[in-house]
């Protein structure tokens, strides 16, 4: 029995093609780290816009933050956007809007049209130092340095 040809290694279903999708990694970050968006929209948005509470800047009023993403021709795009320090822990939801955006060239009009939506939930543990060191690396550094014998003092 053989299989369908499917195109190539990076094909996307024909019934998958114009069904927008957001996937945000990892599911469940720290406060102040960053997380990778991956996203595919339909072949005629040339544009999409990700916003969450949890994108917010530090001093900004505004609760919820929209970075854009340029998409290739078949729709795929992928970004890094950072977690705020700020952010309350718990849940949160990035949304999506997949949009396609013309400009008159004479006048400098631009019109936006949304091509399709989608959402995926976020919860946001709370900030913690040790996630910026290895604990390997901090096992075997202890295990390298003895500690100096009690009563001598190094001056």
């Amino acid at each position: 029995m053989s299989t369908p040809f499917t195109g190539g290694r990076n094909h996307i279903p024909r019934l998958l093609r114009k069904v927008p999708s957001l996937r945000v990694l990892p599911f469940d970050p720290r406060q102040a780290s960053s997380v990778r968006i991956f996203v595919h929209c339909p072949k005629t948005a040339n544009h999409a816009l990700i916003g969450s509470t949890a994108f917010n800047l530090k001093g900004s009023r505004r609760i919820y933050r929209e970075v854009g993403l340029g998409l290739s021709n078949r729709g795929l795009g992928h970004r890094a956007a950072q977690i705020s320090y700020y952010a309350l822990p718990g849940f949160h939801e990035v949304c999506l809007k997949c949009v396609k955006v013309t400009m008159n060239l004479r006048t400098r009009i631009r019109h936006i049209r949304v091509v399709g939506r989608d959402s995926a939930p976020l919860i946001l543990r709370r900030f913690s130092i040790w996630q910026f060191f290895d604990p390997c690396l901090r096992l075997v550094r202890c295990a390298a340095d003895p500690k100096p014998p009690a009563g001598r003092h190094l001056s």
